[in-house]
């Protein structure tokens, strides 16, 4: 969801093969004009343009150049803030530490879990009355990071 809108493929796609059309007409007028071969003793026309593109993923730079920057790492785009995520943002018990990139504070968060806050937010108030999801008392949280942090080793 973050960088879904910023990606559109297709369009890029044809216009890189819309580039290879042009480049193919320009190379096609010097070829007929003599600019391109002065030297041609034949008559023999220029080449189709389904030769001329028959290689173009082996060839062209277009579609290169498009290829690698399909291949970049996509802008996030960013989630507006509602009021009702900052003030369940602002009930988490001070005694819940947070790992990773989740913070307390939404200036200072990652894209991906403004976008998570945003998506389960109203569910979570709903169900548990809040974005704790359960007493720190009461759930073995120190385990589960243990558990993370170190190999975990099996006896038989």
């Amino acid at each position: 969801m973050q960088v879904r809108q910023s990606i559109a493929p297709r369009p890029r796609i044809d216009r890189a093969f819309e580039k290879e059309e042009e480049e193919y007409d320009r190379l096609r007028g010097k070829y007929e004009s003599g600019e391109y071969n002065p030297h041609r003793t034949s008559n023999e026309p220029f080449m189709s343009l389904e030769e001329f593109t028959s290689f173009m993923e082996e060839t062209s730079y277009h579609l290169h150049d498009t290829y690698e920057e399909l291949m970049e790492q996509s802008p996030q785009d960013s989630v507006e803030f509602t009021k009702g995520v900052g003030s369940a943002l602002q009930t988490l018990p001070s005694v819940i530490t947070f790992e990773g990139d989740f913070t307390r504070s939404w200036n200072t968060m990652k894209p991906y879990w403004k976008w998570v806050l945003e998506l389960y937010a109203a569910d979570m108030l709903k169900r548990f009355g809040g974005l704790a999801m359960g007493e720190q008392g009461l759930l073995p949280i120190k385990l589960v990071s243990t558990l993370r942090s170190e190999k975990v080793r099996w006896q038989s």
